[in-house]
């Protein structure tokens, strides 16, 4: 698990999003004011920052399992 906050910017976001699977699940902590399930959708979502992302690793499977998005 990795936590990068804060983020300031879409470009910063979308930085530590390029590399991730456009499928991988996404979770948004209540009261943040985007509406996301998926990477690809947080990745094209409006702005609403700064944030922290929480990068879940599934090792058995060698890919990322979930983002979260949640308040700095």
């Amino acid at each position: 698990m990795s936590r990068l906050s804060p983020i300031e910017t879409i470009e910063e976001l979308r930085q530590h999003l390029f590399d991730l699977p456009s499928d991988t699940a996404v979770e948004i902590d209540e009261g943040i004011a985007i509406t996301a399930t998926t990477v690809l959708e947080l990745y094209r979502s409006p702005w609403q920052g700064p944030v922290a992302l929480v990068i879940h690793h599934d090792p058995g499977r060698q890919r990322t399992s979930l983002v979260r998005v949640e308040q700095p």
